[in-house]
């Protein structure tokens, strides 16, 4: 059928095993209106498009639902991601994207461009998200800056990743590699329906996860007299097929992938997860805050921790205990004293292999449950009554 079809290679007998990651084959375009962009000029593709020498200019030309193919090469690029286009590399042995702040211009066109973006309003900032620009260090996107892929989006309008016609974006078949503060890929807010797949996400270090990260793990914001966590409305999120290992983080949650308040109905599945390390909790896989069911999509599921290899992750600080060493179920700690958290809201979490992780002084190596109920208990009457 039309649309991104999953492929992996599976060994034949009777304990045959698959590849961790695979490719995506595109059939067909999302739309009439959507076309072929290439970088890196391909040999073989027989189709008619534009070619582009960075991944970057491609992505400021392209419109939305166009399908980015993207070369084998090394791009030494700090990507922006603001529409949603579908970047495709092919394959994560062959497409790398190098994140490494060098040469200097890198870190400077990565700032004005994202400036441009906010002050254009061609994208929109997370609720709480503080405004500034110039300086030494500029305020906005100061924990995100310089991701090996940093997706921005706009919260409404044609262009908005939610919209019918523009879901299933994705980031597919990259190796991305050498990030610093940002981390691998961040996905900031409003970036529904987004698809992160088939990649090999090692060696970035960050100020919050070093992997993959869903939205903001201490971000807040108003809400009438209220402070409260900002959802960062990245919801339906799937993150499937990857190899994330040897990342690292320093706050927040989540060493190798870290999904953060307003992460509604995510699936993380069929990913290796090895060797991550963070001074915060949950090293391997970290559900941090509330996301729940998507009440506005039909048919919506909880969110979902299904199929993954969680493998020798560790979670360490000298300071102070810190728990989750493979996979962390919590809520974000009480903004005010004496109030309860949030809590972290519905999630799955089965059929995941989990061995040889580590939580240092703290507990939960394997998994560890922290503050999962609290506001959210007054509200609904749910509470954890089990766990298996």
């Amino acid at each position: 059928p039309e649309g991104a079809q999953q492929l992996v290679v599976t060994r034949g007998g009777v304990n045959g095993k698959s590849t961790i990651t695979g490719v995506t084959v595109q059939v067909g375009l999302r739309s009439n209106q959507a076309e072929v962009l290439t970088v890196g000029n391909p040999d073989n593709v027989n189709v008619d498009s534009t070619n582009f020498a960075t991944i970057q200019a491609a992505i400021n030309a392209a419109g939305a639902n166009d399908l980015i193919l993207v070369a084998p090469g090394v791009y030494d690029e700090l990507v922006i991601m603001w529409k949603p286009v579908q970047l495709q590399g092919w394959g994560e042995g062959s497409t790398t994207i190098d994140a490494i702040k060098a040469p200097f211009n890198k870190l400077s066109d990565w700032r004005i461009l994202a400036e441009n973006l906010v002050t254009n309003a061609l994208v929109d900032l997370v609720p709480g998200q503080e405004l500034g620009f110039g300086g030494i260090e500029p305020a906005t996107f100061f924990s995100e800056e310089g991701a090996g892929v940093f997706v921005v989006a706009r919260s409404g309008g044609n262009n908005r990743f939610a919209a019918n016609n523009n879901r299933g974006a994705r980031i597919d078949g990259f190796t991305i590699t050498g990030a610093d503060t940002g981390g691998g890929i961040v996905l900031n807010g409003f970036a529904d329906f987004m698809d992160i797949s088939n990649n090999r996400v090692v060696n970035n270090s960050a100020f919050f996860a070093g992997g993959v990260r869903v939205g903001h793990p201490l971000l807040t914001a108003e809400q009438g007299n209220n402070v409260v966590y900002s959802d960062a409305d990245n919801d339906n999120v799937r993150i499937h097929h990857n190899t994330i290992n040897q990342n690292g983080g320093l706050d927040g949650a989540g060493g190798g992938v870290a999904l953060h308040t307003g992460s509604d109905s995510y699936q993380v599945t069929d990913n290796f997860v090895c060797g991550n390390f963070t001074t915060a909790d949950g090293a391997g896989i970290a559900h941090f805050g509330f996301s729940d069911l998507d009440q506005n999509v039909q048919n919506s599921a909880v969110p979902l921790i299904e199929g993954n290899t969680v493998i020798f992750n560790e979670n360490f600080n000298q300071g102070q205990a810190i728990h989750g060493g493979g996979i962390l179920i919590g809520g974000s700690a009480p903004i005010a004293p004496g109030e309860l958290t949030e809590g972290a809201g519905d999630v799955t979490v089965e059929r995941n292999l989990i061995l040889g992780n580590m939580a240092g002084a703290g507990d939960g190596a394997g998994i560890a449950l922290r503050q999962v109920n609290g506001q959210e208990v007054k509200r609904t009457g749910r509470r954890l009554e089990g766990f298996t």
